[in-house]
């Protein structure tokens, strides 16, 4: 049984490399936030075709510890998010 005490939530999101982000809660990125800035976005584009983890960090929207799973979304050799 699911337990949202026990068991972390889970948010999808995309990322593009104009920093434009969709995310399945509807959170709304402020401008300020960079995604090709951040880690696991770094981490993702230098490891295409591979899934990468972020270490642990502090979450821009509930303020709680988080790791990201990350993967580079490419076609032809070439990113497109």
């Amino acid at each position: 049984m699911y337990n949202s005490q026990c068991f972390p939530a889970f948010v999808y999101y995309l990322s593009r490399s104009d920093d434009q982000c969709a995310f399945s809660n509807g959170w709304q990125v402020p401008e300020s936030l960079k995604a090709t800035q951040r880690d696991w976005y770094i981490a993702a584009k230098e490891s295409p075709g591979t899934a990468v983890m972020s270490p642990a960090y502090v979450d821009a929207d509930s303020g709680k510890v988080v790791v990201t799973i990350s993967k580079a979304i490419t076609k032809n050799g070439q990113l497109i998010l």
